[in-house]
């Protein structure tokens, strides 16, 4: 097996963009994040972004081209160095690492992850409330937003996204 190129998967939103306004919008460049970013091409690491801007509920809202587009513009005026952003059709890609506001390192510590997530997380909604983004899509949103991110010229590579 060919070793793995290196790759770095770097969330977007609270990571390298703050979230000083409300969303759809983008905030400020978080402080250090270019700098970082370029210190770590130089070094030889592929940088990937990923953000859940790009996900089931823009495709299903019909701003998927919108959000990549504005990404893509955002990241360009900041002069953010990276290698490609990653889509959703891709699933979770393979990285060396993954840079992330919401990460949690394991370690074989699952009685530590788990006391992390009793202090700090938040599940004040009841289950009938959360719905997984493949459940909000229906297949005519879905095929529309394609359709547009297409028609706007953003080439994707597109992996029956439906099948998933």
């Amino acid at each position: 097996m060919d070793e793995l190129e290196p790759v770095l998967a770097v969330d977007f939103d609270k990571t390298i963009c703050d979230d000083s306004v409300e969303y759809p919008k983008f905030g400020k460049l978080i402080s250090g994040a270019k700098e970082s970013l370029q210190k770590l091409k130089d070094m030889g690491y592929k940088i990937k972004i990923y953000t859940c801007r790009l996900n089931g509920q823009a495709m299903s809202s019909g701003a998927f081209a919108e959000q990549h587009s504005s990404l893509i513009d955002w990241l360009q005026e900041n002069e953010i160095p990276y290698d490609g952003i990653t889509m959703p059709s891709e699933g979770k890609i393979f990285a060396e690492f993954y840079i992330d506001d919401k990460g949690i390192r394991f370690e074989d510590n699952w009685d530590e992850v788990v006391s992390f997530i009793e202090k700090n997380g938040n599940i004040e909604k009841s289950k009938e409330d959360r719905i997984s983004w493949r459940d909000s899509l229906n297949e005519k949103s879905m095929n529309e937003s394609l359709s547009q991110a297409l028609s706007e010229g953003i080439s994707l590579e597109i992996k029956k996204i439906k099948d998933k």
